[in-house]
């Protein structure tokens, strides 16, 4: 595995979970957005706390390469991709430049930064609250 990056869950609400991806430097890569916390429900739920192996594979959803998290617990296919508000994922993380009341902006901008760092190598995304 190569690099280790950490997602700290800072603000969560009944709508939304915002966060922010640090490099493993400690070095603040962009915004995170994704659903609020319901027990892992499908769809509904961010994923569990916890430490993830990252791979760059093909999204036939978003026609396109992208991180996918590996052995998330009882769910399948959580990406990290481009969106703005929580109707734009099903439990995968969104990346944004700037943090809105409970969106993010200039997804694609963030997106497309996290993209170039990573240069295609695997990671490990450790997830942890801090709120």
């Amino acid at each position: 595995m190569g690099m280790n990056l950490t997602l700290c869950r800072d603000d969560q609400n009944e709508k939304r979970t915002h966060g922010i991806l640090f490099s493993e430097d400690g070095d603040r890569i962009c915004e995170t957005l994704e659903l609020p916390w319901k027990e892992n429900q499908h769809d509904i739920s961010c994923i569990p706390e916890g430490s993830y192996e990252c791979k760059l594979l093909y999204s036939p959803i978003h026609r396109r390469k992208l991180y996918w998290l590996q052995s998330v617990p009882n769910r399948i296919a959580i990406e990290i991709h481009i969106g703005n508000t929580v109707d734009d994922t099903k439990g995968c993380i969104l990346l944004g430049t700037v943090r809105l009341k409970d969106s993010i902006g200039a997804s694609r901008v963030a997106f497309d930064k996290f993209m170039e760092l990573m240069d295609g190598k695997d990671f490990t995304l450790t997830i942890e609250k801090n709120i």
